[in-house]
């Protein structure tokens, strides 16, 4: 059980294709770190009846596509994966130019932080061997950089032994939650999930919140509360 003097974090979330308001939880990972990734290669632009006068960066862009897919395919037993996301050839749809940029984005979503850090540095190698003796120069940034969310053992013990209908979350989720932050700034804690039965996930066109779920929700924490009270009495 979590300490006396300590405080604990404690976020709730629904979830499709579970059953019906039962809480899932795990120590560990429950959510994945991921991060947003944009490659630029810039080459240099053309008039179309004359390409050769440029600089495309059209066959790197392939290279590179087919690279971040290869990764896909390599052996792992935790979650390690990069999805394409957008591309772009050329900076706006014509006839007329042959291009001489080109953008790749893709997400990068790993178990754990530290995982994280190696996909990093197995796609960033992959851009610099594809762009390696084209004379197309790429450049990389990143956005909405999430940690994993690693459940303390005393955080989710809490949930288990507070909530009615609890079952342990057999795989970490493969979204990212900005509550993996928290918990490493402020330690003890636990993320769990509420199921929400069979029924369309978040960033579909059929979602639709499932407002009976907030009772149940709401009761969960008040059974928190008072176990979290009683604990430190």
């Amino acid at each position: 059980m979590v300490g006396h003097s300590s405080r604990v974090r404690l976020r709730l979330a629904q979830c499709p294709w579970t059953d019906r308001r039962c809480i899932f939880v795990r120590a560990g990972t429950l959510a994945c770190a991921s991060r947003g990734i944009q490659v630029r290669l810039q080459g240099h632009h053309a008039h179309a009846a004359h390409p050769e006068d440029g600089l495309s960066p059209i066959l790197t862009m392939a290279e590179l596509l087919k690279a971040l897919e290869l990764i896909n395919s390599d052996s792992h037993d935790d979650v390690y994966m990069v999805t394409v996301t957008y591309a772009q050839l050329g900076a706006a749809p014509n006839y007329g130019i042959a291009p001489g940029e080109a953008v790749v984005q893709a997400t990068l979503r790993t178990t754990t932080d530290a995982s994280m850090m190696q996909l990093v540095a197995e796609v960033e190698e992959a851009v610099a061997v594809v762009c390696r003796g084209t004379k197309v120069e790429a450049s990389i940034s990143y956005s909405d950089i999430f940690h994993a969310v690693e459940n303390t053992q005393a955080g989710a013990e809490l949930v288990q032994k507070a909530c009615a209908h609890v079952s342990e979350l057999e795989q970490p989720m493969r979204w990212s939650e900005d509550f993996g932050l928290i918990l490493q700034a402020c330690g003890e804690g636990a993320f769990f999930l509420l199921g929400a039965g069979e029924r369309p996930g978040l960033h579909t066109e059929g979602y639709d919140f499932n407002d009976e779920l907030i009772k149940p929700g709401v009761a969960s924490f008040l059974a928190l509360v008072k176990a979290r009270h009683s604990s430190r009495a």
